[in-house]
């Protein structure tokens, strides 16, 4: 591109001109030169891998929640770094053998779920109701350590997928699994990915592992990762966190129970108790009863026979503060 000369520079060439000097005439122009290197391409600017994290934060917080209730234990992910390197530089940086979750998206290339050989069966072992150690043995899964591991990895997917909804809803195929990374020609080694890095902890037991997203599958939609972009779509209203609550809780297993009524008894006198005796509770038979849920008062009904079962009616919710 021709540079523009200054006012100052054209008259000075002029007079250069009329006193035979011109050829003698240089102009000095200094411009800041930044390095490039074409081996590591920038394709995602600062606030867009940060909007990426913010991303992944969500997600580890509610696989971290309905990975400690499946396994009964205590496990948590957080997120170390959000990275974009070249596909050649990924490869490399991994350990041989490791776990590889190939997820194939928008029939394009695949997104890579990896974690360490060892946690995953610490995972598997806690699973089998050990106490999620790993075995000495480093080797490929079996069919039913498989089948054990796609059921962990459906919780990461089901939570990826719900982090990633406030800015495009991805279509995934069926996963494939791979242990040596050199194997895995998805794409070529110059194209850019961005690597989300995580810690991954289970009882006294701590992996690193890697969620890798090619560039080539968030082209159409860079420009919506911003975080203004981001908050705006995703300010929850409350009735979205009720929703939510609802789908976390909703399938925890509580125990009801239904009491008919009290009596209060001298310890002598329930020593005394035998076959065909009678107790007198302290409730009318016009009362309602009490139903209680992990011992809690929840609702009030009356007893009967349903499909020649006993059942309870439920009449109305118990009040706050009623016995």
């Amino acid at each position: 591109m021709a540079e523009t000369l200054s006012q100052e520079e054209i008259d000075a060439l002029l007079s250069a001109l009329k006193a035979g000097q011109a050829n003698e005439l240089s102009v000095k122009a200094e411009k800041p030169v930044r390095k490039y290197d074409f081996r590591r391409p920038d394709k995602l600017s600062k606030e867009q891998l940060r909007t990426i994290q913010m991303l992944h934060d969500t997600f580890a917080r509610g696989a971290s929640t309905e990975l400690s209730g499946y396994l009964r234990a205590a496990m948590s992910l957080s997120v170390i770094s959000v990275d974009q390197v070249t596909y050649q530089e990924y490869i490399r940086s991994l350990a041989d053998p490791t776990f590889m979750y190939l997820v194939p998206v928008n029939d394009m290339t695949s997104v890579i779920f990896e974690m360490s050989i060892e946690f995953v069966f610490a995972l598997i072992d806690k699973l089998l109701g050990g106490p999620g150690k790993p075995y000495r043995e480093i080797r490929e899964l079996t069919t039913v350590e498989m089948t054990l591991m796609n059921r962990v990895m459906d919780v990461y997917l089901k939570h990826w997928l719900e982090a990633w909804e406030p800015i495009v809803e991805w279509k995934l195929g069926s996963a494939t699994v791979e242990y040596t990374p050199s194997f895995v020609q998805i794409m070529p080694g110059s194209d850019v990915v961005v690597v989300v890095t995580y810690e991954a902890k289970l009882g006294d037991q701590t992996g690193i592992g890697t969620i890798t997203i090619p560039y080539l599958v968030m082209e159409d939609f860079v420009q919506s990762l911003t975080a203004h972009r981001w908050f705006g779509v995703n300010k929850a209203t409350p009735e979205d966190w009720k929703e939510r609550l609802l789908d976390n809780v909703g399938d925890v297993d509580v125990e009801v129970s239904v009491v008919l009524g009290g009596a209060e008894v001298p310890m002598g006198q329930v020593l005394a108790l035998k076959a065909g005796d009678v107790l007198v509770l302290q409730r009318s038979v016009e009362e309602l009863i009490d139903m209680y849920v992990e011992g809690v008062p929840f609702a009030k009904g009356v007893p009967g026979i349903y499909k020649r079962r006993k059942a309870f009616m439920l009449k109305r919710q118990a009040m706050e503060g009623e016995e």
